[in-house]
């Protein structure tokens, strides 16, 4: 998990008692650390990193041990439902 917060917020090291946002974080950075960490096969979501701040507080928490059952898939809606059909244009006397 240093690995990957180091490798996104560009520094060489990180321990695992740094303040994610004390190291120049925002909230981007919390949602590539946690993509790349479930990819990597820690179970966190940016709610988690954001409560806890620091690696040893996630890891102390059991955070990355919970079922992740209460977040739900983002699923694609169709564009058409969103397109505007053309309106005349009203012209006022």
């Amino acid at each position: 998990m240093a690995a990957i917060w180091a490798e996104v917020l560009r520094l060489q090291r990180v321990g695992i008692n740094d303040n994610l946002f004390e190291l120049g974080a925002d909230s981007l950075h919390v949602f590539q650390i946690a993509a790349r960490a479930n990819k990597a096969g820690i179970a966190v979501t940016p709610r988690q990193i954001l409560q806890f701040r620091t690696i040893a507080a996630i890891f102390a928490s059991g955070a990355q041990d919970q079922p992740q059952s209460q977040t739900q898939a983002i699923k694609p809606v169709p564009r058409h439902k969103f397109r505007l059909s053309p309106q005349p244009v009203r012209q006022v006397t």
